[in-house]
Parts: structure tokens; sequence; C-alpha cells
């Protein structure tokens, strides 16, 4: 039975997708819901103004998320965070970092579905995920249908 949930989101439409399928299981469980925004920097900097607008982006999705989270009854809390670096395999080891600090035993991603040279050239944050973690992941592709 699934109590604490690590949700990982970004501005995808997979991202929007994994929020609907954390909060079904949240409720079905009456889970608590942590998610999480990751923003890389480059290492020993402060933010770029790139990196600046992706961090009120993630701000501004958390806001989503609690709204829904809100709307639903949902114990739930988030999280920004600033890591260095900006390889997928860096972004994959602070979501695991997190969900096994947290004690989560379920992570809910989603996935953009890239195959060939893009995943080769853009990376798999969710592929580092399940390589990496010891807890259950549930990956929802951009595609998902309810």
């Amino acid at each position: 039975m699934y109590k604490k949930i690590l949700l990982a989101v970004d501005d995808s439409d997979a991202a929007e997708l994994a929020l609907a399928q954390a909060v079904t299981v949240a409720k079905a469980m009456s889970a608590e819901v942590k998610a999480l925004f990751v923003v890389t920097q480059a290492l020993g900097s402060t933010l770029t103004p790139a990196e600046a607008a992706t961090a009120a982006i993630g701000k501004r999705i958390l806001e989503h998320v609690r709204s829904k989270m809100e709307a639903n009854g949902l114990h739930y809390s988030t999280e920004l965070l600033e890591e260095a670096g900006s390889a997928a395999g860096q972004i994959a080891d602070t979501i695991t970092s997190e969900a096994n600090d947290w004690e989560a035993d379920l992570i809910v991603m989603g996935t953009h579905g890239r195959r060939g040279i893009k995943r080769m050239v853009l990376g798999s944050v969710s592929e580092g995920v399940l390589t990496q973690s010891r807890i259950p992941v549930l990956v929802v592709r951009s595609d998902f249908e309810d």
C-alpha cells in the first residue's frame, strides 16, 4: 500500500498526465504526495536568465499542483530544487535521492517517449530513475489516454 508518493513534474504534457495518475493513486490509498520540480544550473554559478525562467516555470507548475491537490483534499507538499549540472542522469539522481530521503514508496513521473537520436542527445530522466530506484516507479507516457 502506498502512503508517500513522490511526483516528479516538469512542463510537459506527460507531467500533467502523471499528476492526474498521482491524484488517482493518492486518493485511492489515502497517500501523501510530494511534488518535485528540478532546476539545473551550471556548475558554480548563480542562475542564468534561462535557468531563472525555468525556475519561474517550476513555481507556476507547482502552484498548479497545489490547486489540484487541494481540490482533491489530498495531503501534499511541493519543492523546487536547484541542482548543479544539466544531464538527464543528474536530474534522475536528484529525483531518486529525494525519494529515498523522503522515504517515498512510489515515484510517479511522465516520459516524453523519445526514441532514437533524440533520446541519445536529450537523455531520459525517466529511464535513469527506473534504473536507479529501489522503489516502484509509475511512468506515464505523453500519449497515455485514461
